[in-house]
């Protein structure tokens, strides 16, 4: 595919795998970093993918999807408002923090794929992305652009800040605070009435006992 033919397929070409739904037909996004996960969870959602935003050389594809260009070529496109919605795919709370922020501040929407069924008094902010087998309770509140990965578990009232990653298995038990630009790696486990200060990390597998301080990096059993 050329360049050309690629900035035509972002441009308005349905997505070269299986076809989208006709009730989706309208709802396209983009999306910026490359992940098949989350082509398959929205298009599962409904929505039609236009195109993969990454830094590798357009006319490429990804996996039968066209790569149209870098964050600078989708932000210079004369899109509609209606054609101007993206899902930020990379992990990494920071980075995805920075994409968000220069996206919404050019106007784009950033779409919210949530997998799981929400319980009563739970919100999700924008942009978060729920993977499917997430499992979020009662009365638990989410920030932006937060990520929860699959088999993840978040008990009654839990509290997730901006830009968080969840990532798989990881269990929140009741009442954890959980702040800003925090990554909770896989199969740790939260204590109730724990809190993670902003910008911390969880090391895979670490069971936290006690309040985990900002920027700290806490991993073991007990976590330290």
């Amino acid at each position: 595919m050329s360049a050309n033919n690629s900035a035509s397929a972002c441009a308005g070409a349905e997505a070269p795998l299986a076809a989208a739904p006709a009730a989706s037909a309208g709802r396209g996004l983009f999306l910026v970093g490359a992940s098949l996960e989350l082509i398959d969870l929205a298009e599962q959602l409904g929505w039609r993918v236009r195109g993969v935003i990454e830094a590798a050389p357009p006319g490429r594809d990804y996996f039968g999807y066209p790569v149209c260009g870098d964050d600078d070529w989708l932000l210079a496109q004369p899109l509609t408002p209606e054609e101007r919605r993206v899902v930020i795919a990379p992990d990494p709370p920071l980075v995805r923090r920075r994409l968000f922020e220069r996206y919404a501040a050019a106007g784009f929407e950033v779409v919210t794929l949530n997998a799981a069924r929400l319980k009563p008094g739970t919100v999700l902010g924008p942009g978060c992305v729920i993977a499917e087998g997430a499992h979020i309770s009662v009365n638990c509140r989410l920030g932006r652009g937060v990520r929860v990965n699959c088999r993840a578990n978040l008990m009654h009232d839990c509290r997730v800040g901006d830009f968080a990653t969840i990532a798989p298995n990881a269990v929140l038990l009741g009442r954890v605070t959980v702040e800003e630009d925090v990554y909770v790696g896989a199969n740790a486990t939260l204590l109730p009435g724990r809190s993670v200060g902003r910008g911390a990390t969880v090391g895979a597998g670490a069971v936290v006992t006690r309040d985990v301080p900002p920027g700290r990096v806490v991993k073991g059993v007990p976590a330290r």
